[in-house]
Order: C-alpha cells, then sequence, then structure tokens
C-alpha cells in the first residue's frame, strides 16, 4: 500500500547524502535519500552510445543524457565508479555547493529533483540544513544557502534554512528540553552547536569529515589523483569499504584498507574533539548551564564500529577544559535520518 503523506518536507543537505523525511497521514515520518554525487561517461561513438543507453535503461540506473555525454547520478554513481575504476564528481564540497566543480549546479538540481519529485501542493514547504560557518576554512555559506534556495523555488518548493545543529537537537533532545551539545558529522564536515532550550547557544563547523578518511586513505595506499584508472585503491573504493563496515577499535589487520581507515578515523576524531574544546573555550561567557547537559554524536561518520567509543574518550580527556559539564556522551538514536527529522519537526513545530 502507497503512504499518502502530509505537504511539508525537511532535506538534510550533505556532501555525501541527501535525505529527505515526510510525514504520513497516520503520524510516521518516512526518509529517502539518494547519494549526491556524479559520474560523467563520454561514449566512443554513437554506437558504444546506443548499447550503453539501453544497458542503462535495462539496470535502472539512474541517469540522464546532454551533450553527448551520459551522466549516472546518486548511489548507482559509487558502484559504476568502482567497476570503471574512475573518480565520482560531486556537486557539493566540504559541505557547501562547490566552487570548482562546474557542473555543480545543473547536477545538484538534478539530484534535489530525484529525491523530492514533484511538489504535493503549489509552493510545498521544505526546511533544509546549512552548516555552521567553519572555523579552519572560509567559505561562503550566504551563497551556498541561496543556490538551494533558488533550486527548489524552480522546482515548487518554498524552502527555508535551518543550522545542521539545531536540526539535529530538535531530533534529539526533546527528552532534555532541547538542550544539550550535538555533533553531526558527515562526509564534508563535522558540524557543532549549544542549544539552551532550543536556543542556538552557538555553531561553528569543522572542515573535515568522512571525505578527509578516505581521501588520505586512499592517498596513504599509492592512489594518483593524475591517473586513477592506474591505482588500485581510490577514494571511491575505500568509501564503499568504509560504508560496508569497519571497526576502529578492533582493527581487521589483515585488511589493509580497513587499516588507513581506521588510522585516518583516529586522525580526524583527535582533530574535530581538539578544534571543538578550543573554540568553546573563547565562547566560555556566552555557554552557561546549570547542569550538566549531553552530548549527541550523529551523521554517517559516527555509523563505524568504536566511533562514539573513541571519541568519548578523546572528549572526556579534555572535559576539565570545556564551559560546561557532561552528563552524557551518547550516539543518535537513527544517526543517519535524524538531522532530516529534526528538519521536519521544525517544520511542524512552526505550523
Amino acid at each position: 500500500m502507497e503512504n499518502k503523506f502530509k505537504p511539508g518536507r525537511g532535506i538534510d543537505i550533505g556532501t555525501g547524502i541527501l535525505v529527505q523525511s515526510r510525514m504520513t497521514e497516520f503520524g510516521d515520518i518516512i526518509t529517502k535519500s539518494v547519494r549526491d554525487s556524479f559520474l560523467e561517461i563520454i561514449p566512443a561513438n554513437k554506437l558504444v552510445a546506443s548499447t550503453m543507453r539501453k544497458g542503462l535503461a535495462k539496470s535502472n540506473v539512474s541517469f540522464f543524457e546532454s551533450d553527448d555525454k551520459f551522466y549516472i547520478i546518486g548511489d548507482d554513481s559509487l558502484i559504476q565508479s568502482i567497476e570503471r575504476q574512475s573518480v565520482i564528481q560531486r556537486p557539493m564540497s566540504k559541505g557547501v555547493i562547490s566552487a570548482t566543480e562546474i557542473k555543480a549546479l545543473p547536477m545538484f538540481k538534478a539530484l534535489l529533483k530525484e529525491l523530492l519529485g514533484d511538489p504535493m501542493v503549489p509552493n510545498e514547504k521544505v526546511v533544509y540544513t546549512v552548516p555552521g560557518t567553519p572555523i579552519d576554512a572560509k567559505f561562503d555559506i550566504m551563497y551556498h544557502e541561496s543556490v538551494i534556495e533558488h533550486i527548489l523555488k524552480d522546482l515548487g518548493y518554498e524552502g527555508r534554512s535551518i543550522n545542521e545543529g539545531q536540526a539535529l537537537a530538535f531530533s534529539e533532545l526533546a527528552d532534555e528540553e532541547l538542550t544539550g551539545c550535538v555533533c553531526s558529522l558527515g562526509s564534508g564536515m563535522s558540524n557543532i552547536a549549544i542549544v539552551n532550550l532550543a536556543d542556538l547557544v552557538c555553531k561553528f563547523a569543522v572542515a573535515k569529515g568522512g571525505d578527509y578518511i578516505d581521501e588520505t586513505t586512499a592517498l596513504a595506499l599509492g592512489f594518483d589523483a593524475n591517473n586513477p584508472k592506474a591505482s588500485e585503491v581510490t577514494p571511491n573504493l575505500v568509501t564503499f569499504v568504509k560504508e560496508q563496515g569497519v571497526d576502529i577499535i578492533n582493527v581487521d589487520t589483515s585488511d589493509r584498507i580497513k587499516m588507513g581507515i581506521a588510522a585516518h578515523y583516529k586522525a580526524l576524531i583527535k582533530y574535530v574533539v581538539n578544534n571543538l574544546v578550543n573554540e568553546l573555550k573563547t565562547k566560555r561567557s556566552a555557554v552557561k548551564f546549570m547542569k550538566p547537559i549531553p552530548v549527541v554524536l550523529a551523521g554517517g561518520t559516527s555509523l563505524a564500529v568504536g566511533f562514539v567509543e573513541m571519541f568519548s574518550k578523546e572528549l572526556l580527556l579534555r572535559k576539565s577544559e570545556l564551559p560546561f559539564e557532561i552528563k552524557e556522551i551518547r550516539h543518535s538514536s537513527n544517526p543517519l535520518n535524524s538531522v532530516c527529522h529534526g528538519c521536519l519537526l521544525a517544520l511542524l513545530s512552526e505550523e
């Protein structure tokens, strides 16, 4: 039986994955996701193009054609890139619309259309995430936000942004009166926010996430960006292995890719915790709580086995430097979808 939905959607605009949440007429929240990437293929001639077109269609691969090229989008782009030993392209980089990818805007629009489909009603409302300003890089968040809003409008939607951390708080801190510290660790960025009774006390981001692990692991194992077809290990392959499941504490020493992933996970966690603590030190006067508060971890990068334990250990070593006491450090109840759920809850709370 097909679900019937209420108007209104929440979208987590991730560098690696776009995730949508909608509410059914019975009050259940249903999610849908699409990988935020594409693969460009240039056929050698018209005969090859005709055969390729039929093969892709028969395999139900998501693609479209433009200027005599094939563009495979979404999850299929990762699988095809591994099989072809190519490198996928992304409309986004480090949490925002890519400034260097020429096809970023049309591809991002195609992926959003793939995810959303047609609006249920004219100007259907959407709440979507934007990252905090990174403390270790310079990005134009305003441009990123404006692009998303205009693309949504072109697709027939009315968009409004919410900070990614605040969206996570809506989803995960209901039992704590929307008060706590939240960390959303995605592909491009790690977003941190402190909320007090739903009020966003402070927000910031660190410009490293899961992509850092994939890229540095591949480089450590000999990846040559100038000649990916000659490389045994590509960042895409590392992504695939990582998403199949990796234990970063009890490392599989027989698998060099998993060993590389575990080593770079450790480096990433140290980097994020160090930046989190140092930034909160500067905001000590603004971040004041009478009681200990929870720290909640979410995002695709947090899914590795042992991640929460390793992150907790690093953060607790620095707990005396924080401007608050820690009640607990816990994993989100739904690490991949909690942010987009929070977007939808924020939209519904307004209405």
